[in-house]
């Protein structure tokens, strides 16, 4: 893996970094992203190796001993800012995602727009998590149950967009 990035913004030879350990992070081997509705390449992106997934599960249970330990406000605040952010670039990434999926404008804003508000939801949902305390045979014991981060989960989803030519 390389860390150098070459582009600061999506088109021809910008290449799509891996986010790991708070770095960009731009492996050896790309491919294009080829935007189904132009036939032309929008960006590059990483081919993800092993060694490249395992680095960011790596990476993200370094992070979680610290996400572990915030509140559920500071995690709501965190949720609520990233939507913010997001928002506010609303048009930019409704651009890049029709660009290299081939989606029309409005499709692209409407997908954008509910990863937005799920976010968000999840985001206010945060701090109503409660514990619970389940009934024992016992009546001289009792338990409680906390709800806590589980754990790093790595997870890949195959993507495809389907177009018309």
């Amino acid at each position: 893996m390389s860390t150098q990035t070459n582009g600061t913004s999506p088109g021809g030879d910008y290449t799509v970094p891996f986010f790991i350990d708070g770095e960009n992070v731009i492996p050896e081997k790309t491919f294009d992203v080829v935007s189904p509705a132009t036939g032309k390449a929008v960006h590059k992106c990483g081919s993800a190796t092993e060694k490249d997934a395992l680095a960011a599960v790596d990476s993200a249970a370094r992070a979680f001993k610290s996400w572990k330990k915030t509140t559920l406000i500071q995690r709501r605040d965190i949720f609520l800012k990233t939507a913010a952010i997001m928002e506010s670039r609303k048009e930019e990434l409704a651009r890049i995602m029709s660009e290299e999926t081939g989606a029309a404008a409005g499709w692209s804003e409407f997908i954008l727009g509910l990863g937005i508000g799920c976010i968000k939801d999840v985001g206010g949902r945060l701090v109503t998590v409660e514990g619970s305390v389940p009934a024992t045979n016992d009546p001289n014991l009792s338990a409680i149950v906390l709800k806590e981060p589980y754990g790093v989960v790595l997870a890949i989803a195959p993507w495809s967009v389907e177009h018309a030519r």
